[in-house]
């Protein structure tokens, strides 16, 4: 009776492997046969993959709004205009080979293409990376499909949705989303091609549009044909599909060709960079970080699966999985050997290595489901799986490998400084806030912080903030430095979390501003309008427009018949660059009848941008009726350039700024 059961238990199992791990190897059509699985009904796979998809949108879609964007999303927008109307293909070109040459222009292409009819919004354009996670995830279940079965298709999706690094950039404003679903598609589409005897031309166009597409997405994407070609090369049958396939990444290659100088500048420019070559990883620093992320932060999860895998592999020895698990071993040998000898890619940067996720979460999925007693094996293994990542993905450990993306935890809610402030706030406001980290002002390379992202992207004003715990003469001097003359303030807190140096911020405000109103007042946030003093809070904009293309944008002054002066505030604004060295500006006061009494003279180039605060002494006026004028002329030939003010209609080269009268 024993040996009857022994031998009816492995008859059970050897049908269950044969129906489990059949070649795809010259059968066409055995991938369909895997629907025909009589454990588990492509209709429930179905549903139970439909709330897959749903489960992994809900995950993009968490933190959507409410996170703030981080330094490289900030690039990402920078590079397909985000401060201005959506950069054309040029545009972009030009942007990403001045400020990011190690990158290709795919995704900033489709970015600045949705910003056309979605807008700038972080919400917006963070859909893009949702939207191809939850392809990305669909794909690696046709993979998985194809490759083996449903189920293992199903699992292999479910531990993607659930891998907390790669959740990370799900709705990230980067191109790796993008990456990971174009490699799953052209992954599937080689299989096809690859293992199928009949094809479309449908299917051999989708293979040369995502070999094209995939190498201007990212650099990285090599690895994904470097691991096809490895494959293809050493286990694919000769034949002459065999070469149609290998022609077909030819010309995908060659529309590369014109990108391949300005990548390979790229690279030397990184491997010069002392920095960024001294904290490259060594190789064993690399695999166990690799590994450490593929098993969501979880050690005793890393061996069980490399223990899992192999036994699956050496007991029932499919091909596919077995031919599958040597390139991948293989694409990670090359990485580390070329990162040896490049050396630019450190930790908090494994990023680049995402598509090493696909076949991991293909094998994993195959292991698990390949064993006897395989549904409580899948269970309690997901079970674990999704307890770790979830563990892992709530721990700071987890920014040490994402860079700056672990100071965005630290910014203010900057999305409700938008909310509060859409359709309140003026064309020269300036909103002074504060914030945990002086990160956030920071100006990088395109000359923009992320709070311009939020403020001048979305509303067209400026702004700064300050450090909470910043005190004494450090804080004074920020303060100066960050408000910088603006005249008209708006003043941003949190009533319930007030920051410590509140009480010091708000004094320096209320003394150097007259209070206006409050603009948006809850019980969780609060902003108030300040004015110059000489401005008064009914002001009204007085711009004027040079021939020349440089403005006034606003100005406003008062006389001071107490301490014998007059005042006058200026803002300025030059169409290029070039204007700075070119013009200068005189300021004086004339008499009623046009003789000068006093004058004032600045080069552009000094500090006049944006504002300018100028005093000039009247003790010396007799009394009588008096004007501030403007005079604007090129400083080599003395020429006087004409403006029209925008207020009062006049034209001309003299433009009055202040009427005053001096008394006895």
């Amino acid at each position: 009776m024993i040996a009857m059961l022994a031998s009816s238990s492995r008859a059970m199992a050897i049908r269950e492997h044969l129906r489990k791990t059949r070649t795809h190897f010259n059968l066409p059509g055995a991938d369909l046969a895997a629907g025909k699985d009589s454990r588990i009904r492509s209709g429930a796979v179905l549903v139970l993959m439909s709330l897959v998809l749903l489960f992994s949108f809900a995950v993009g879609a968490n933190g959507l709004y409410t996170e703030p964007i981080w330094t490289d999303e900030l690039y990402s927008l920078s590079n397909m205009g985000v401060f201005g109307s959506p950069y054309s293909p040029q545009e972009i070109i030009q942007s990403i080979t001045t400020y990011s040459p190690d990158h290709v222009p795919f995704y900033y292409l489709l970015g600045a293409a949705w910003a056309q009819f979605a807008g700038w919004s972080q919400v917006s354009m963070r859909m893009i990376a949702v939207l191809c996670a939850v392809l990305a995830v669909a794909w690696i279940y046709q993979l998985g499909k194809t490759i083996f079965d449903l189920r293992t298709g199903l699992v292999a999706a479910l531990l993607m949705t659930t891998s907390a690094y790669v959740i990370l950039f799900f709705h990230d404003i980067r191109m790796y989303t993008l990456l990971l679903m174009l490699a799953a598609m052209h992954t599937w589409l080689y299989w096809r091609l690859a293992h199928r005897r009949r094809t479309t031309r449908m299917t051999w166009l989708l293979f040369l549009i995502t070999t094209v597409v995939l190498l201007y997405t990212h650099i990285f994407a090599l690895l994904v044909l470097a691991q096809l070609g490895i494959f293809h090369l050493l286990f694919a049958k000769r034949s002459r599909r065999w070469r149609q396939i290998l022609y077909a990444w030819a010309i995908g290659a060659l529309t590369f060709l014109p990108y391949l100088n300005t990548l390979y500048t790229a690279v030397q420019l990184a491997m010069d960079n002392e920095n960024v070559t001294e904290r490259a990883a060594s190789i064993p620093e690399l695999a166990s970080t690799l590994f450490y992320l593929l098993a969501n932060g979880n050690g005793i999860l890393a061996l069980s699966l490399v223990g899992a895998v192999a036994w699956v592999l050496g007991r029932w020895r499919d091909p596919s999985a077995t031919r599958l698990a040597a390139v991948a071993l293989a694409t990670m040998a090359l990485i580390m050997l070329v990162n040896e000898f490049v050396g630019i890619v450190p930790i908090s940067r494994m990023r680049y290595f995402l598509i090493l996720w696909i076949p991991f979460v293909l094998l994993c999925a195959y292991a698990v489901t390949s064993m006897d007693r395989w549904r409580t094996i899948t269970v309690l293994f997901i079970v674990a799986w999704g307890l770790s990542g979830f563990h892992f993905y709530r721990t700071r450990e987890l920014m040490d490998y994402m860079g700056g993306m672990y100071h965005a935890r630290n910014h203010p809610p900057l999305h409700q400084y938008v909310d509060a402030l859409r359709g309140k706030v003026r064309e020269h406001d300036y909103l002074l806030g504060f914030s945990f980290l002086n990160y956030i002002n920071t100006d990088f390379k395109f000359g923009e912080s992320i709070i311009d992202y939020y403020l001048k992207a979305q509303l067209g004003i400026d702004g700064a903030f300050i450090p909470k715990r910043w005190r004494d003469e450090r804080l004074n001097t920020d303060i100066v430095r960050k408000i910088d003359r603006h005249p008209f303030l708006l003043f941003a807190y949190r009533p319930l979390s007030l920051p410590p140096n509140f009480a010091d911020v708000s004094a320096y405000v209320r003394s150097n501003y007259d209070f206006c109103s409050e603009i948006d007042d809850t019980r969780t946030f609060s902003v108030e309008r300040y004015v110059h003093p000489l401005a008064g809070c009914e002001h009204e904009y007085r711009p004027v427009h040079y021939d020349n293309g440089i403005k006034i944008v606003d100005h406003f002054g008062a006389y001071d018949p107490d301490s014998d002066r007059v005042q006058v505030v200026t803002g300025w604004e030059v169409a290029d660059e070039g204007q700075l060295d070119k013009y200068n500006i005189s300021f004086q006061i004339l008499t009623g009848d046009w003789q000068k009494m006093s004058q004032i003279d600045e080069h552009l180039y000094h500090d006049i941008l944006k504002w300018h605060e100028l005093e000039m002494s009247t003790a010396q006026l007799p009394p009588g009726n008096y004007r501030l004028v403007v005079i604007l002329y090129d400083r080599y030939s003395g020429e006087k350039v004409s403006g029209n003010d925008q207020t009062s209609g006049e034209y001309g080269s003299i433009l009055p700024l202040l009427n005053f009268s001096v008394e006895n």
